[in-house]
């Protein structure tokens, strides 16, 4: 199961899903819910997730094999595509991810393909009620 977050300005939910039960992002009016995809990503599970909220198939091909940084419009939603650099804390060496979001009206989808804190810190602002975050947006989701 993966981690969903749902907020608004006064209220926050967190809880653990089997993709085939996210919330649909048709049927959601207010608020905010995201959803973090950590690695590893498969292409069965990239399709269920895909069907759910309806991501083109170039978009799926592009979190499953890689890809330059992008940023592509699909009309109802946004697709950023990024690496991201981190040392390995047990390595001390530099590690490459590719991570990728999606940013619906109300949803962002975050997708990794490595194990990465990366988005911890963006996870407790929202937890704690960061007033800012939690009366604004999936796109100021997606810029935090």
């Amino acid at each position: 199961s993966y981690l969903v977050i749902h907020y608004d300005s006064s209220t926050f939910q967190e809880k653990s899903l089997d993709p085939k039960n996210f919330p649909s992002p048709t049927k959601q009016e207010k608020g905010v819910t995201w959803i973090d995809i950590p690695a590893p990503l498969n292409p069965n599970l990239v399709e269920i997730i895909g069907e759910k909220f309806h991501l083109h198939p170039l978009l799926q091909e592009d979190l499953l094999f890689g890809q330059r940084p992008k940023l592509d419009d699909y009309g109802e939603h946004l697709f950023i595509l990024f690496h991201l650099l981190e040392i390995n804390p047990d390595s001390n060496e530099l590690d490459d991810h590719q991570v990728g979001i999606v940013i619906g009206p109300h949803f962002v989808l975050s997708f990794s393909d490595k194990f990465s804190s990366f988005f911890t810190p963006i996870r407790e602002k929202i937890k704690k009620g960061s007033k800012r975050l939690r009366s604004q947006g999936a796109d100021y989701l997606a810029y935090t």
